[in-house]
């Protein structure tokens, strides 16, 4: 259990008795040796009051705090200290955006990022830092409980300033944690600590139920947005070469845009010939750009669009024939017996385009399904994300076949 909210030392430090005042003393110097914990943190502990706290926690978090950037983003880490090594601490959905990744201490000193490590269960990743003598965290892995004060600190908004958000812990699992605190975009990655520096989790994703039907939830926090941290001491680590990783990271940006585009046209087709006759051509050259692996799913995508195009418009053009309220002669039978051959043809080449469009529409899922079923991933989550897009392709070409 932690220390009342009445105090803010840490709860070993208030069990002690005062004979082991020296052994204290003595542990308080072998963290700041190895720069586990700064000084300010302590004085700031002991100083008192809700004010001091939060900065003297934060003077103690913010050299180990860096702001993130990839080519098409921004996010935090953080220096972290596991079994004698120095990692920087992020998610792994930042590093998705792209290489090169740059990380910045607050103080403008570049990191310099080594190996690269990433979470077999989980969204985070790490990469191993040569310098240890930089000021890194600490996990805690207990001791903690429901209603704990946390305190997040990272790059809110991605405007390249470390801000102070403050908690406290609304739920606990076996890899993750629910907080209060209000962490946004640019928030990923950021430590969330408790009252004395140590990191609980890292602040990861918000999820927000809008079900009109869930008359259960409604009116309670579980109806609102709820946010959560992934614990860095829960994941199993894998290492991998950045290029097998990049690989892989822009292979799923790439089925998951893919998926994207193909809801889309499905929704579409779904307003019959005049939405897709309405609707803006989806070529190779257009998109291809959007991808940036595994293209051949942006042309499979451009062929279904130009099925669905021809089918569109042989549907527009075939009307059935209707007999006019007058009386036959010879001239409207061979007008009506030219209309039937005009509709008949039109038929058949209505026909032949749903043809065509159900033939493009199988052969654009078992390639998609195939490219992702014949991949290695090389990691659990990876598999599983791969396994959800999956289903996504199956569902929606379903969908578009009805």
């Amino acid at each position: 259990m932690t220390a009342p909210s009445t105090s803010l030392l840490p709860a070993k430090v208030l069990r002690a008795r005062p004979a082991a005042g020296r052994n204290c003393t003595r542990r308080l110097r072998t963290a700041l040796r190895h720069r586990l914990v700064s000084l300010p943190l302590w004085w700031g502990l002991l100083a008192g009051g809700p004010a001091a706290h939060a900065e003297g926690v934060f003077d103690a978090v913010a050299p180990s705090v860096a702001l993130i950037k990839t080519p098409r983003g921004t996010g935090t880490g953080f220096l972290y200290v596991d079994q004698g090594e120095t990692y920087l601490v992020t998610n792994e959905h930042i590093t998705r955006s792209g290489f090169p990744v740059t990380a910045q201490l607050l103080n403008g000193q570049q990191l310099a990022l080594q190996a690269l490590e990433v979470a077999d269960n989980l969204d985070l990743v790490r990469f191993k830092i040569g310098n240890t003598h930089l000021p890194a965290l600490t996990a805690v892995r207990a001791g903690y409980s429901i209603e704990d004060e946390v305190l997040v600190f990272g790059n809110s908004g991605g405007q390249g300033v470390a801000t102070l958000l403050r908690g406290k812990i609304l739920g606990i699992g076996p890899d993750r944690v629910e907080v209060s605190a209000e962490f946004i975009q640019g928030n990923s990655g950021s430590p969330i600590v408790l009252r004395d520096g140590r990191v609980l989790a890292v602040a990861t994703y918000v999820i927000r139920s809008d079900d009109p039907r869930d008359w259960v939830g409604r009116g309670t926090r579980f109806n609102q947005a709820r946010r959560f941290g992934l614990r860095p001491d829960a994941a199993k680590w894998v290492t991998l070469k950045a290029a097998d990783y990049s690989a892989q990271a822009e292979a799923l940006e790439d089925i998951q845009t893919f998926c994207e585009d193909l809801s889309g046209l499905a929704h579409v087709s779904h307003g019959g010939p005049a939405a897709l006759l309405a609707m803006r051509a989806y070529t190779y050259e257009g998109n291809v750009k959007r991808y940036r692996r595994w293209t051949g799913l942006c042309r499979l995508l451009a062929t279904e669009h130009e099925a669905l195009k021809r089918w569109a418009e042989a549907a527009a053009a075939y009307q059935a024939p209707r007999a006019p309220a007058r009386r036959p002669n010879a001239a409207y039978a061979n007008a009506a017996a030219d209309r039937a051959t005009t509709s008949f043809m039109a038929e058949s080449k209505a026909k032949n385009a749903q043809q065509e469009v159900e033939t493009s529409l199988k052969t654009l899922q078992v390639s998609a399904c195939k490219w992702v079923d014949d991949t290695k991933w090389l990691t659990t989550s990876f598999a599983t994300e791969a396994a959800f897009w999956r289903k996504v392709i199956a569902a929606s070409a379903k969908t578009e076949k009805k």
